[in-house]
């Protein structure tokens, strides 16, 4: 007797335990597709999105902004972000779709997936809506993020890594790294101090380029093909940014706007765009400081040989 109420325990235990994990757990199929609560919500709906970063008990984020039809970063900066990797972001959110959905999560359950504590908030903003969800912790098998609608307090979901590493990556993923992101037929004039301790003008009239300082010559079309693409190729490294710039960052990292090597660009819409070098880092490369960006970013030795190596006999060429 005792033997049969033994067993009937253990089998009464083994069904409330699958009663329980299917109750909890929703495997994703062909025929029962989960559900996010903006997955039917239309693209052009879709006005911004803004990832938060929580890291060192530090909140960094950014924001993507819809403009006529393309995305640019407007926040904590306005700058030039590679179209492609913004579009892989937003339809990242748009078609999240979920392997498995967990229900009636408690706090203590939270904890465990890394959602009291979370390492990154995606938020998208509609038109007359807001959703988003939080990202916790790794699975330890199986390759997955789980994750929490920031409208639903109780509901875990799991999303596969590949979703959500181009959000980890954070704003280096995005950004366009190239220093001039207008076509250098747009440039106007250009000042430049070299490592030679010179202060080179340069005017372009009508593609024919004429040196304005140190001397000042309509005769010579001074040669600036090589200059141009080498500019044109000028790339600062995506692992380190800093932003809201002052004085006292500048002077530590040895920049010093009247005495470093620099550039500045005039274009034909009236813009500029200047780049000052600071001292070598351990790591051997180089601050470079933006001023219309209040940005600093690093390069190598061979861009700025590139750039900034050069003098006036290098450029000069005699019809």
């Amino acid at each position: 007797m005792k033997k049969q109420l033994l067993i009937s325990g253990i089998i009464l235990f083994i069904g409330w335990g699958i009663f329980t994990f299917i109750n909890r757990k929703q495997v994703h199929s062909k025929e029962n597709i989960i559900k996010l609560s903006w997955s039917n919500i239309r693209k052009d709906k879709f006005l911004s999105l803004t990832t938060t970063i929580y890291k060192n008990n530090t909140n960094v984020y950014y924001t993507i902004t819809k403009n006529q039809g393309s995305w640019i970063l407007t926040e904590p900066i306005n700058i030039s972000i590679l179209p492609e990797k913004a579009a892989l972001l937003v339809n990242g959110l748009l078609t999240l779709t979920p392997s498995q959905m967990l229900t009636n999560i408690n706090d203590t359950e939270l904890n465990t997936y890394g959602l009291n504590s979370p390492q990154l908030k995606i938020t998208g903003f509609f038109d007359n809506a807001i959703y988003g969800f939080f990202v916790g912790q790794k699975t330890t098998i199986g390759n997955q993020f789980y994750i929490k609608d920031i409208n639903n307090s109780n509901t875990v979901y799991l999303i596969d890594s590949h979703v959500i590493e181009p959000f980890i990556q954070g704003i280096s993923s995005i950004i366009n790294n190239k220093f001039l992101t207008q076509s250098t037929d747009d440039i106007l004039a250009i000042k430049f101090k070299n490592m030679h301790q010179e202060t080179i003008e340069l005017t372009n009239e009508n593609t024919f380029w004429i040196q304005k300082f140190p001397e000042e010559n309509p005769n010579v079309d001074w040669g600036t093909k090589k200059f141009l693409l080498s500019l044109k190729d000028l790339t600062f490294n995506t692992d380190s940014f800093s932003f809201d710039v002052d004085n006292t960052i500048l002077k530590n990292l040895g920049i010093d706007k009247n005495s470093s090597l620099m550039i500045s660009l005039l274009f034909n819409n009236g813009e500029y765009s200047d780049l000052y070098i600071g001292s070598k880092t351990t790591n051997n490369t180089y601050p470079i400081y933006i001023s219309k960006n209040n940005m600093i970013a690093y390069i190598d030795l061979l861009m700025i040989q590139n750039i900034f190596g050069v003098s006036t006999k290098d450029l000069i060429t005699h019809k």
